[in-house]
Protein backbone atom coordinates (compact mmCIF):
# COMPACT_ATOMS: atom_id res chain seq x y z
CA UNK A 1 0.00 0.00 0.00
CA UNK A 2 2.92 2.35 1.03
CA UNK A 3 4.67 1.40 -2.63
CA UNK A 4 0.95 2.40 -4.56
CA UNK A 5 0.82 5.74 -2.61
CA UNK A 6 4.17 6.50 -2.89
CA UNK A 7 3.68 6.14 -6.72
CA UNK A 8 0.20 7.69 -6.71
CA UNK A 9 2.00 11.05 -5.65
CA UNK A 10 4.96 10.71 -8.18
CA UNK A 11 2.09 10.58 -10.80
CA UNK A 12 0.17 13.64 -9.58
CA UNK A 13 3.57 15.84 -9.63
CA UNK A 14 4.55 14.32 -13.01
CA UNK A 15 0.86 14.98 -14.22
CA UNK A 16 1.20 18.72 -12.94
CA UNK A 17 4.49 19.26 -14.14
CA UNK A 18 3.22 18.47 -18.22
CA UNK A 19 -0.01 20.48 -17.16
CA UNK A 20 -2.28 17.69 -17.63
CA UNK A 21 -1.71 18.07 -21.36
CA UNK A 22 0.17 16.47 -24.20
CA UNK A 23 0.00 12.51 -25.26
CA UNK A 24 1.82 11.32 -21.99
CA UNK A 25 -0.55 12.61 -19.82
CA UNK A 26 -3.20 9.87 -21.07
CA UNK A 27 -0.87 6.75 -20.09
CA UNK A 28 0.03 8.44 -16.69
CA UNK A 29 -3.80 8.74 -16.35
CA UNK A 30 -4.88 5.96 -16.61
CA UNK A 31 -1.70 4.35 -14.54
CA UNK A 32 -3.18 6.53 -11.90
CA UNK A 33 -6.69 5.71 -11.92
CA UNK A 34 -5.54 2.00 -11.93
CA UNK A 35 -3.52 2.82 -8.92
CA UNK A 36 -6.60 4.28 -7.51
CA UNK A 37 -8.53 1.15 -7.91
CA UNK A 38 -5.76 -0.71 -6.14
CA UNK A 39 -5.81 1.45 -3.13
CA UNK A 40 -9.22 0.88 -2.29
CA UNK A 41 -10.26 -2.23 -3.81
CA UNK A 42 -12.52 -3.89 -1.29
CA UNK A 43 -11.65 -7.68 -0.22
CA UNK A 44 -14.91 -8.77 -1.68
CA UNK A 45 -15.19 -9.73 -5.11
CA UNK A 46 -16.94 -6.88 -7.46
CA UNK A 47 -20.85 -8.04 -7.64
CA UNK A 48 -20.79 -7.19 -11.55
CA UNK A 49 -18.17 -10.26 -12.11
CA UNK A 50 -20.18 -12.98 -9.65
CA UNK A 51 -23.94 -11.99 -10.29
CA UNK A 52 -25.88 -12.74 -13.40
CA UNK A 53 -26.05 -10.02 -15.51
CA UNK A 54 -30.21 -10.11 -15.18
CA UNK A 55 -29.90 -9.72 -11.81
CA UNK A 56 -27.36 -6.83 -11.81
CA UNK A 57 -29.78 -4.90 -13.99
CA UNK A 58 -32.60 -5.26 -11.60
CA UNK A 59 -30.55 -4.15 -8.41
CA UNK A 60 -29.52 -1.16 -10.49
CA UNK A 61 -33.09 -0.44 -12.13
CA UNK A 62 -34.23 -0.48 -8.21
CA UNK A 63 -31.54 1.88 -7.65
CA UNK A 64 -32.64 4.57 -10.33
CA UNK A 65 -36.72 4.24 -9.44
CA UNK A 66 -36.27 4.63 -5.75
CA UNK A 67 -33.96 7.84 -6.32
CA UNK A 68 -35.36 11.47 -6.66
CA UNK A 69 -32.67 12.82 -9.43
CA UNK A 70 -31.96 9.01 -11.09
CA UNK A 71 -29.16 10.24 -13.70
CA UNK A 72 -27.45 11.74 -10.51
CA UNK A 73 -27.69 8.04 -8.63
CA UNK A 74 -26.42 6.74 -12.17
CA UNK A 75 -23.38 9.25 -12.58
CA UNK A 76 -22.71 8.46 -8.37
CA UNK A 77 -22.33 5.04 -9.54
CA UNK A 78 -20.82 5.01 -12.07
CA UNK A 79 -17.96 6.93 -10.05
CA UNK A 80 -17.07 3.43 -8.05
CA UNK A 81 -14.69 1.96 -10.70
CA UNK A 82 -13.86 1.77 -14.34
CA UNK A 83 -16.20 -1.87 -14.25
CA UNK A 84 -18.80 -0.19 -13.05
CA UNK A 85 -18.98 2.85 -15.46
CA UNK A 86 -18.33 0.54 -18.59
CA UNK A 87 -21.37 -1.44 -17.08
CA UNK A 88 -23.62 1.24 -16.79
CA UNK A 89 -23.36 3.00 -20.01
CA UNK A 90 -23.83 -0.59 -21.89
CA UNK A 91 -26.94 -0.55 -20.31
CA UNK A 92 -29.47 1.72 -22.18
CA UNK A 93 -32.82 1.00 -20.20
CA UNK A 94 -31.26 2.12 -17.16
CA UNK A 95 -31.03 5.76 -18.38
CA UNK A 96 -34.80 6.68 -19.95
CA UNK A 97 -35.44 8.54 -16.60
CA UNK A 98 -34.95 12.60 -17.83
CA UNK A 99 -35.57 15.08 -15.17
CA UNK A 100 -35.35 18.12 -16.62
CA UNK A 101 -35.26 21.13 -14.18
CA UNK A 102 -34.40 24.48 -15.18
CA UNK A 103 -32.81 25.73 -11.98
CA UNK A 104 -29.88 23.04 -12.01
CA UNK A 105 -26.82 24.33 -13.87
CA UNK A 106 -26.29 20.76 -15.01
CA UNK A 107 -29.54 20.05 -16.40
CA UNK A 108 -28.67 20.37 -19.93
CA UNK A 109 -25.55 17.75 -19.53
CA UNK A 110 -27.81 15.54 -17.81
CA UNK A 111 -30.29 15.15 -20.24
CA UNK A 112 -27.52 14.84 -23.57
CA UNK A 113 -25.66 12.03 -21.68
CA UNK A 114 -29.26 10.21 -20.49
CA UNK A 115 -30.45 10.74 -24.83
CA UNK A 116 -27.83 9.02 -26.12
CA UNK A 117 -26.74 6.56 -23.69
CA UNK A 118 -31.05 5.32 -23.60
CA UNK A 119 -30.45 4.53 -27.60
CA UNK A 120 -33.39 3.48 -28.72
CA UNK A 121 -35.44 3.29 -25.67
CA UNK A 122 -38.50 4.66 -24.67
CA UNK A 123 -37.80 8.00 -22.76
CA UNK A 124 -39.98 9.13 -19.49
CA UNK A 125 -39.51 12.99 -19.21
CA UNK A 126 -40.15 14.95 -15.44
CA UNK A 127 -40.83 18.25 -16.79
CA UNK A 128 -40.30 19.54 -13.11
CA UNK A 129 -40.84 23.09 -12.42
CA UNK A 130 -39.94 24.05 -15.93
CA UNK A 131 -42.20 27.53 -16.60
CA UNK A 132 -40.67 28.94 -19.55
CA UNK A 133 -38.86 26.09 -20.41
CA UNK A 134 -35.47 27.23 -22.48
CA UNK A 135 -35.33 26.65 -26.03
CA UNK A 136 -31.89 24.62 -25.72
CA UNK A 137 -34.43 22.00 -23.80
CA UNK A 138 -36.37 21.93 -26.98
CA UNK A 139 -33.42 21.52 -29.43
CA UNK A 140 -31.88 18.06 -27.56
CA UNK A 141 -35.48 16.80 -26.69
CA UNK A 142 -37.05 16.83 -30.08
CA UNK A 143 -35.00 15.11 -32.17
CA UNK A 144 -36.33 12.20 -29.44
CA UNK A 145 -39.51 12.81 -29.35
CA UNK A 146 -41.04 9.56 -31.32
CA UNK A 147 -39.45 8.11 -28.36
CA UNK A 148 -41.03 9.62 -25.18
CA UNK A 149 -43.52 7.04 -24.08
CA UNK A 150 -44.20 8.98 -20.29
CA UNK A 151 -44.50 12.93 -19.24
CA UNK A 152 -44.71 14.23 -15.84
CA UNK A 153 -45.40 17.76 -14.58
CA UNK A 154 -47.46 20.52 -13.29
CA UNK A 155 -49.49 23.43 -14.73
CA UNK A 156 -47.52 23.93 -17.80
CA UNK A 157 -47.42 20.39 -18.67
CA UNK A 158 -49.67 20.46 -22.19
CA UNK A 159 -47.89 23.51 -22.91
CA UNK A 160 -44.61 21.36 -22.98
CA UNK A 161 -46.18 18.32 -24.92
CA UNK A 162 -47.21 20.32 -27.18
CA UNK A 163 -44.08 22.38 -28.23
CA UNK A 164 -42.57 18.71 -28.19
CA UNK A 165 -44.89 18.10 -31.88
CA UNK A 166 -45.62 14.66 -33.29
CA UNK A 167 -45.23 12.34 -30.42
CA UNK A 168 -46.32 8.83 -32.04
CA UNK A 169 -45.13 6.81 -28.53
CA UNK A 170 -47.12 9.17 -25.91
CA UNK A 171 -48.88 6.58 -23.14
CA UNK A 172 -48.61 8.40 -20.29
CA UNK A 173 -48.95 12.13 -19.13
CA UNK A 174 -49.27 13.07 -15.44
CA UNK A 175 -50.00 16.06 -13.57
CA UNK A 176 -48.50 15.05 -10.41
CA UNK A 177 -49.02 18.47 -8.90
CA UNK A 178 -50.94 21.82 -9.86
CA UNK A 179 -54.14 22.41 -10.88
CA UNK A 180 -55.95 22.29 -14.55
CA UNK A 181 -59.06 23.75 -15.05
CA UNK A 182 -61.96 21.48 -16.69
CA UNK A 183 -62.21 24.14 -19.63
CA UNK A 184 -58.42 23.07 -20.53
CA UNK A 185 -58.66 19.56 -20.43
CA UNK A 186 -62.08 20.00 -22.58
CA UNK A 187 -60.02 21.83 -25.36
CA UNK A 188 -56.36 20.81 -25.20
CA UNK A 189 -56.79 17.06 -23.80
CA UNK A 190 -59.11 16.33 -25.93
CA UNK A 191 -57.22 17.76 -29.56
CA UNK A 192 -54.36 15.77 -28.15
CA UNK A 193 -56.55 12.56 -28.45
CA UNK A 194 -56.73 13.44 -32.00
CA UNK A 195 -52.85 14.52 -32.31
CA UNK A 196 -51.18 11.23 -30.48
CA UNK A 197 -53.98 8.10 -30.29
CA UNK A 198 -51.52 6.37 -28.63
CA UNK A 199 -52.79 8.46 -25.19
CA UNK A 200 -54.26 5.83 -22.64
CA UNK A 201 -53.13 6.70 -19.60
CA UNK A 202 -54.00 10.97 -18.29
CA UNK A 203 -52.95 10.73 -14.93
CA UNK A 204 -54.06 13.16 -12.52
CA UNK A 205 -56.83 15.21 -14.44
CA UNK A 206 -60.36 15.30 -13.79
CA UNK A 207 -61.36 13.96 -16.92
CA UNK A 208 -64.81 15.64 -18.14
CA UNK A 209 -67.29 14.25 -19.90
CA UNK A 210 -66.55 15.66 -23.23
CA UNK A 211 -63.10 13.83 -23.25
CA UNK A 212 -64.84 10.74 -22.13
CA UNK A 213 -67.17 10.82 -24.54
CA UNK A 214 -64.25 10.90 -27.02
CA UNK A 215 -64.02 7.38 -28.56
CA UNK A 216 -60.30 7.20 -27.73
CA UNK A 217 -61.30 6.96 -24.30
CA UNK A 218 -62.29 3.50 -24.60
CA UNK A 219 -58.53 2.52 -24.49
CA UNK A 220 -57.49 4.61 -21.37
CA UNK A 221 -55.99 2.45 -18.14
CA UNK A 222 -56.81 5.13 -16.38
CA UNK A 223 -59.86 7.82 -15.71
CA UNK A 224 -60.32 10.24 -12.52
CA UNK A 225 -63.95 12.01 -12.68
CA UNK A 226 -66.59 13.58 -10.98
CA UNK A 227 -69.31 12.51 -13.20
CA UNK A 228 -71.25 9.75 -12.03
CA UNK A 229 -70.51 5.85 -12.36
CA UNK A 230 -73.24 5.72 -14.15
CA UNK A 231 -72.20 7.91 -16.84
CA UNK A 232 -68.97 6.82 -17.28
CA UNK A 233 -70.78 3.60 -17.70
CA UNK A 234 -73.01 4.66 -20.47
CA UNK A 235 -69.91 6.28 -22.30
CA UNK A 236 -67.56 3.49 -22.00
CA UNK A 237 -71.16 1.29 -23.29
CA UNK A 238 -71.42 3.44 -26.07
CA UNK A 239 -67.52 3.33 -27.77
CA UNK A 240 -67.25 -0.57 -26.91
CA UNK A 241 -70.91 -0.38 -29.22
CA UNK A 242 -69.16 1.58 -32.06
CA UNK A 243 -65.37 -0.18 -31.88
CA UNK A 244 -66.33 -3.67 -30.69
CA UNK A 245 -63.31 -2.97 -28.14
CA UNK A 246 -63.61 -3.86 -24.60
CA UNK A 247 -62.39 -0.58 -21.85
CA UNK A 248 -59.26 -1.23 -20.78
CA UNK A 249 -59.81 0.77 -17.47
CA UNK A 250 -57.63 -0.54 -14.72
CA UNK A 251 -57.01 2.37 -12.45
CA UNK A 252 -60.79 4.43 -11.75
CA UNK A 253 -61.20 7.52 -9.26
CA UNK A 254 -64.53 8.34 -8.36
CA UNK A 255 -64.57 11.45 -6.90
CA UNK A 256 -68.80 12.25 -7.05
CA UNK A 257 -71.57 9.70 -4.99
CA UNK A 258 -71.57 6.09 -5.59
CA UNK A 259 -75.06 5.32 -6.07
CA UNK A 260 -76.73 1.57 -7.17
CA UNK A 261 -77.32 1.25 -11.36
CA UNK A 262 -80.80 0.62 -11.72
CA UNK A 263 -80.06 0.14 -15.87
CA UNK A 264 -79.89 -3.59 -16.89
CA UNK A 265 -79.16 -2.73 -20.26
CA UNK A 266 -74.98 -1.17 -19.35
CA UNK A 267 -73.37 -4.81 -19.01
CA UNK A 268 -70.31 -5.35 -16.69
CA UNK A 269 -67.55 -3.72 -18.94
CA UNK A 270 -64.64 -3.09 -16.45
CA UNK A 271 -63.35 -6.47 -16.37
CA UNK A 272 -59.64 -5.36 -16.18
CA UNK A 273 -60.25 -2.65 -13.14
CA UNK A 274 -57.42 -3.12 -10.46
CA UNK A 275 -57.39 -0.57 -8.48
CA UNK A 276 -60.77 1.78 -7.36
CA UNK A 277 -60.78 4.89 -5.56
CA UNK A 278 -64.11 6.16 -3.84
CA UNK A 279 -64.61 9.59 -2.72
CA UNK A 280 -68.53 9.41 -1.43
CA UNK A 281 -70.62 6.20 -0.37
CA UNK A 282 -74.84 5.67 -0.89
CA UNK A 283 -76.36 3.07 1.20
CA UNK A 284 -76.70 0.13 -0.63
CA UNK A 285 -73.67 -0.07 -2.09
CA UNK A 286 -72.99 -3.47 -2.60
CA UNK A 287 -74.97 -4.90 -5.44
CA UNK A 288 -72.42 -2.51 -7.43
CA UNK A 289 -69.54 -4.54 -5.51
CA UNK A 290 -70.59 -7.79 -6.85
CA UNK A 291 -71.34 -6.67 -10.30
CA UNK A 292 -68.73 -4.45 -11.37
CA UNK A 293 -65.74 -4.54 -9.00
CA UNK A 294 -65.27 -8.21 -8.64
CA UNK A 295 -61.78 -8.37 -10.32
CA UNK A 296 -60.19 -5.26 -7.75
CA UNK A 297 -56.92 -5.84 -5.99
CA UNK A 298 -57.03 -2.22 -4.64
CA UNK A 299 -59.44 -0.08 -3.18
CA UNK A 300 -59.39 3.38 -1.08
CA UNK A 301 -62.53 4.50 0.27
CA UNK A 302 -63.90 7.42 2.19
CA UNK A 303 -66.00 5.89 5.24
CA UNK A 304 -68.21 8.43 7.45
CA UNK A 305 -69.72 6.10 10.05
CA UNK A 306 -69.71 2.97 11.58
CA UNK A 307 -72.24 1.95 9.61
CA UNK A 308 -70.59 2.61 6.47
CA UNK A 309 -67.31 0.33 7.76
CA UNK A 310 -69.74 -2.45 8.26
CA UNK A 311 -71.58 -2.18 5.14
CA UNK A 312 -67.96 -2.41 2.98
CA UNK A 313 -66.88 -5.45 4.37
CA UNK A 314 -70.03 -6.93 3.53
CA UNK A 315 -69.40 -5.90 0.17
CA UNK A 316 -65.88 -6.86 0.13
CA UNK A 317 -67.73 -10.50 -0.15
CA UNK A 318 -67.91 -10.03 -3.78
CA UNK A 319 -64.75 -8.59 -4.09
CA UNK A 320 -62.80 -11.61 -2.92
CA UNK A 321 -59.57 -10.61 -4.90
CA UNK A 322 -58.81 -7.51 -2.85
CA UNK A 323 -55.39 -7.63 -1.25
CA UNK A 324 -54.88 -3.89 -0.17
CA UNK A 325 -57.29 -1.62 1.41
CA UNK A 326 -56.93 1.80 2.47
CA UNK A 327 -59.54 3.70 4.18
CA UNK A 328 -60.16 7.49 4.46
CA UNK A 329 -61.93 8.35 8.18
CA UNK A 330 -63.57 11.12 8.04
CA UNK A 331 -65.30 11.22 11.53
CA UNK A 332 -65.26 9.50 14.63
CA UNK A 333 -65.37 5.60 14.10
CA UNK A 334 -65.17 3.68 17.42
CA UNK A 335 -65.99 0.63 16.12
CA UNK A 336 -66.99 -2.26 13.87
CA UNK A 337 -70.37 -2.51 13.62
CA UNK A 338 -71.00 -6.48 15.63
CA UNK A 339 -72.37 -9.00 12.85
CA UNK A 340 -72.13 -12.95 12.87
CA UNK A 341 -72.07 -13.15 8.82
CA UNK A 342 -69.21 -10.98 7.88
CA UNK A 343 -67.16 -12.64 5.37
CA UNK A 344 -63.94 -14.02 5.49
CA UNK A 345 -61.24 -11.82 3.62
CA UNK A 346 -58.50 -14.07 3.27
CA UNK A 347 -56.38 -12.28 -0.09
CA UNK A 348 -56.09 -9.28 2.47
CA UNK A 349 -53.15 -8.67 3.16
CA UNK A 350 -52.38 -4.77 3.45
CA UNK A 351 -54.78 -2.62 5.41
CA UNK A 352 -54.15 1.49 5.66
CA UNK A 353 -56.08 3.76 7.43
CA UNK A 354 -55.99 7.41 6.43
CA UNK A 355 -57.49 10.03 9.24
CA UNK A 356 -58.89 13.51 7.18
CA UNK A 357 -58.49 16.78 9.04
CA UNK A 358 -60.20 16.99 12.41
CA UNK A 359 -59.72 16.77 15.36
CA UNK A 360 -61.43 13.33 16.09
CA UNK A 361 -59.29 10.56 17.39
CA UNK A 362 -59.46 7.17 15.81
CA UNK A 363 -59.85 3.92 17.88
CA UNK A 364 -57.69 1.50 16.30
CA UNK A 365 -57.63 -0.95 19.59
CA UNK A 366 -61.75 -1.11 19.63
CA UNK A 367 -61.63 -1.66 16.25
CA UNK A 368 -59.20 -4.57 16.07
CA UNK A 369 -61.30 -7.37 18.30
CA UNK A 370 -63.77 -7.65 14.17
CA UNK A 371 -60.83 -6.99 12.36
CA UNK A 372 -58.97 -9.27 12.82
CA UNK A 373 -62.04 -12.17 12.05
CA UNK A 374 -62.66 -10.72 9.14
CA UNK A 375 -59.25 -10.26 7.97
CA UNK A 376 -57.07 -13.13 9.72
CA UNK A 377 -54.27 -13.25 6.77
CA UNK A 378 -53.16 -9.30 7.50
CA UNK A 379 -49.29 -8.82 6.64
CA UNK A 380 -48.65 -4.80 7.32
CA UNK A 381 -51.31 -2.30 8.62
CA UNK A 382 -50.48 1.32 8.50
CA UNK A 383 -52.25 4.01 9.92
CA UNK A 384 -51.52 7.86 9.00
CA UNK A 385 -54.16 9.27 11.89
CA UNK A 386 -54.57 10.23 15.32
CA UNK A 387 -55.11 7.42 17.04
CA UNK A 388 -55.26 5.53 20.55
CA UNK A 389 -55.16 2.01 21.46
CA UNK A 390 -56.40 2.54 24.83
CA UNK A 391 -57.19 -1.27 25.40
CA UNK A 392 -54.67 -3.39 26.28
CA UNK A 393 -56.91 -6.26 24.32
CA UNK A 394 -55.53 -3.42 21.12
CA UNK A 395 -52.46 -5.23 21.27
CA UNK A 396 -53.66 -8.65 22.23
CA UNK A 397 -55.94 -8.45 18.92
CA UNK A 398 -53.09 -7.62 17.26
CA UNK A 399 -51.00 -10.84 18.06
CA UNK A 400 -54.20 -13.04 16.91
CA UNK A 401 -52.49 -12.07 13.28
CA UNK A 402 -50.23 -14.69 12.73
CA UNK A 403 -48.81 -13.26 9.33
CA UNK A 404 -48.36 -9.45 10.64
CA UNK A 405 -44.94 -8.73 9.79
CA UNK A 406 -45.23 -4.76 9.90
CA UNK A 407 -47.15 -2.20 12.11
CA UNK A 408 -46.63 1.59 11.41
CA UNK A 409 -48.27 4.10 13.54
CA UNK A 410 -47.53 8.09 12.80
CA UNK A 411 -49.59 9.55 16.17
CA UNK A 412 -50.58 6.91 19.37
CA UNK A 413 -51.94 9.38 22.02
CA UNK A 414 -51.87 6.35 24.52
CA UNK A 415 -50.20 2.88 24.51
CA UNK A 416 -51.19 1.27 27.65
CA UNK A 417 -49.08 -1.19 29.51
CA UNK A 418 -49.19 -4.57 28.39
CA UNK A 419 -49.35 -7.22 31.67
CA UNK A 420 -48.50 -10.25 30.03
CA UNK A 421 -46.05 -11.69 27.80
CA UNK A 422 -47.92 -11.63 23.94
CA UNK A 423 -45.97 -12.97 20.90
CA UNK A 424 -45.76 -11.59 17.58
CA UNK A 425 -44.37 -14.66 15.61
CA UNK A 426 -43.48 -13.28 12.05
CA UNK A 427 -43.76 -9.27 13.19
CA UNK A 428 -40.22 -7.92 11.78
CA UNK A 429 -41.75 -3.82 11.57
CA UNK A 430 -42.84 -2.09 14.52
CA UNK A 431 -43.14 1.81 13.78
CA UNK A 432 -45.30 3.70 16.56
CA UNK A 433 -44.42 6.83 15.55
CA UNK A 434 -45.09 9.95 18.24
CA UNK A 435 -46.18 7.45 20.81
CA UNK A 436 -46.72 8.01 24.30
CA UNK A 437 -46.71 5.60 27.20
CA UNK A 438 -45.01 2.79 25.37
CA UNK A 439 -44.10 0.16 27.56
CA UNK A 440 -42.97 -3.54 25.49
CA UNK A 441 -40.98 -4.94 28.41
CA UNK A 442 -43.82 -7.74 28.11
CA UNK A 443 -43.75 -7.83 24.14
CA UNK A 444 -42.66 -11.04 23.33
CA UNK A 445 -40.91 -9.93 19.20
CA UNK A 446 -38.92 -12.84 18.38
CA UNK A 447 -38.21 -11.98 14.42
CA UNK A 448 -38.29 -8.09 15.05
CA UNK A 449 -35.78 -6.28 12.98
CA UNK A 450 -37.08 -2.25 13.14
CA UNK A 451 -39.02 -0.61 16.57
CA UNK A 452 -39.32 2.71 15.82
CA UNK A 453 -40.82 6.08 17.83
CA UNK A 454 -40.21 9.41 17.01
CA UNK A 455 -39.11 9.66 21.16
CA UNK A 456 -36.65 7.03 21.18
CA UNK A 457 -35.39 6.50 18.08
CA UNK A 458 -34.57 3.26 16.44
CA UNK A 459 -34.49 0.92 19.37
CA UNK A 460 -31.81 -2.40 18.87
CA UNK A 461 -34.12 -5.21 18.66
CA UNK A 462 -31.86 -7.53 20.95
CA UNK A 463 -32.81 -4.80 24.08
CA UNK A 464 -36.58 -6.18 23.61
CA UNK A 465 -37.80 -9.42 24.99
CA UNK A 466 -37.32 -12.40 22.63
Amino acid sequence: MDRLEEERHELLSELDRLGHQGPLCSALQARYNQIIEDEYRPSLPDPLTVLPSEICNQIFQKAVDNHSRPTEQLLLLSAVSTNWCQYLVSVPSLWTMIDLHESREDTLVSVATCLTLSRRWELHLNVGYILNAKEAFYELVVPHASRIAYIAGGNKLLDFVQMLGRLPALKCINYTYGSISGGEIDNRLSQLLEDVPSLVSPRGMMLTAKVLQHPHSIKFTYIRTELSFHDVLRMLSSHQHSSQLKPSVSHLELISLLTDINDDNIPALLLDLDTLYVCKLSSGYSRIFSRYFQNIHRLTITIATEDTLGELFEALRYSHKVRELSLIIIKEVESIPKRSDYPTLTSLTRLHFWKDVGRHRFNLGTILGELVTICPCLQEITTLARMTMTATEGIRHLARLKDLRKFQASTIDEFTQVNDGVYFDRLESLNLGTCQGLDYSNMQLRNLRELVTSITGVVNPQDISI
